[in-house]
């Protein structure tokens, strides 16, 4: 039996978080196993650590009204094999999901004026760490500190391959110090930027600016040339170029949607709509598409007609934000 099973999410806050996670707690990177999932995937990696792990840690994932139910059974199973239960997240959570996770047994520790790595940070090392503190100042999209930008980038270049967890020993190893990983990768960062600035610039000319009332909705679908820039990243250029009230970015692997907004709207609201969640200002949902679209879009894809399953992409997303359309204008008629 693996002794601790840690799941969590795809970004910087999710690989800080198990970092630090893992260092504060003595756990040990080799009798450790992390889960780096989408939070759509939540209800299958739970099930995975059935009758597997003394100790699940959940870090930096939400839950939505379609599976916190579920959820909760399966860690209800889970303590009921004797294993703990512990989950940090800074998401919103419905007053129904705490209640359920807590008749479960699970120790919840919830706070939204931080990101999970400073959760963590501050129950489980019992302090503010510096990595907590950079990997907040990215995951809440304030950048105020030098190194946010650098860290950033690093992590989103080790995303884009899947190796979550080599940073995770990276940062273990380097007794999770920002500093020594961004000497360590400064060359790098360098590069990624020059290649942001030429993939950005091309992207907001494919965007697509539609209207739900009042409501301006910009949408891109991501390929495999544009795995090294972050969705939030291009979210907030359309965002900044002042192009609608809602940036909704297709993530490359056309399972998930990611939506932003500045101060109009509750993207939140239109995730949930959607079976998604997350932050007022920054959530996602699930992508669900026919299979005769999907067979198009490979299709195209395979032809080389790379823009073409784009637009078909793009529109697919345009009619299911239709569909929601109460939601739209409700969310942005109500930002909080």
């Amino acid at each position: 039996m693996v002794r601790t099973c840690i799941v969590t999410h795809v970004d910087l806050d999710a690989i800080a978080s198990a970092a630090l996670y893992v260092h504060c707690a003595g756990a040990g990177i080799d009798e450790t196993e992390i889960l780096f999932i989408p939070p759509r995937d939540i209800v299958k990696a739970l099930a995975r650590t059935l009758g597997r792990c003394s100790k699940v840690v959940i870090a930096d994932l939400g839950l939505n009204s379609s599976n916190y139910r579920e959820v909760a059974k399966l860690a209800k199973r889970l303590r009921e094999e004797g294993a703990e239960v512990e989950w940090f997240d800074h998401h919103v959570w419905d007053r129904e999901w705490i209640e359920a996770l807590r008749s479960a047994e699970v120790n919840l520790h919830l706070d939204r004026s931080t990101c999970a790595a400073g959760i963590i940070s501050k129950v489980v090392c019992g302090r503010c760490t510096e990595l907590a503190r950079i990997a907040c100042s990215v995951d809440l999209w304030v950048f105020d500190r030098w190194e946010a930008p650098f860290l950033y980038r690093i992590a989103e270049y080790y995303s884009s391959d899947g190796r979550w967890i080599d940073l995770v020993k990276e940062l273990i190893e380097l007794n999770c110090d920002p500093q020594s990983i961004i000497s360590r990768y400064i060359g790098l960062v360098e590069e990624m930027v020059s290649e942001e600035l030429n993939i950005v610039s091309r992207a907001l000319e494919k965007v697509m600016v539609t209207a739900i009332g009042n409501v301006k909705l910009c949408i891109y679908a991501k390929d495999d040339s544009e795995r090294r820039v972050s969705t939030s990243l291009m979210c907030n250029a359309m965002l900044g170029r002042g192009l609608c009230d809602v940036a909704v970015v297709v993530r490359r692997d056309l399972r998930a949607l990611s939506l932003r907004s500045k101060e109009s709207c509750n993207v939140r609201e239109i995730a949930k709509a959607l079976g998604g969640g997350g932050h007022p200002r920054a959530a996602g949902a699930p992508l669900s598409m026919s299979l005769w679209t999907k067979l198009a879009v490979a299709l195209a894809r395979a032809v080389g007609l790379r823009e073409l399953s784009r637009e078909i992409v793009i529109k697919k997303v345009a009619r299911m934000l239709k569909e929601v359309e109460q939601y739209i204008k409700a969310a942005c008629g109500r930002a909080q």
